[in-house]
């Protein structure tokens, strides 16, 4: 069995959690070779619950020697982004209302100019009290800057969301606007 010197960064118990073995590797690891300019060999191990975790791996005595997740790719200089929740609480009287209102905000938010990101959908249930789960569905709109979310708010489109979908399924409605 090849040691390995130390984790990489990451817990022993974080590793173990998804069950691969820290302490060492059996010798019939796959090991497919060379992961370029860091030299580090990457890994496969077949769990215990079946599933194939890729390791970055360096042997002991190897300078970095560890054991850790894949790194990820270094990220692009992020700018800064303006954040625009909207929280809905359905027509209690339309029993299709959330459905209504997730397919009208696809149809005529999601192709606003200057959405960055859009996500829209139903509230999740969840055990934690903390949670707020009075409402139906939630939309969330990232834009590059406020200026573009000041022009999605008065874009044809969304002026006709509003009047179409939103007034005719909706009873309340909460924004939350961050950068």
């Amino acid at each position: 069995m090849a040691r390995l010197k130390h984790l990489g960064g990451y817990s022993r118990e974080a590793v173990t959690r998804r069950g691969e073995r820290v302490e060492s590797l059996p010798r019939n690891a796959s090991w497919p070779g060379p992961c370029h300019e860091r030299g580090y060999l990457v890994v496969r191990i077949t769990t215990a619950h079946a599933a194939t975790a890729q390791l970055w791996v360096a042997p002991t005595g190897f300078p970095g020697a560890g054991i850790g997740l894949p790194r990820p790719a270094a990220r692009p200089n992020l700018r800064p982004m303006f954040s625009h929740v909207v929280i809905f609480w359905t027509d209690p009287a339309n029993p299709a209302a959330a459905e209504e209102l997730i397919a009208g905000a696809e149809r005529y938010l999601k192709a606003v100019p200057g959405v960055v990101h859009f996500h829209v959908g139903r509230m999740v249930p969840s055990h934690r009290p903390v949670v707020e789960q009075s409402y139906q569905v939630a939309l969330n709109v990232q834009f590059a800057d406020k200026r573009a979310q000041d022009n999605y708010q008065v874009d044809p489109s969304h002026l006709e969301f509003v009047e179409k979908v939103f007034k005719r399924v909706c009873k309340k409605v909460v924004v939350y606007d961050f950068e």
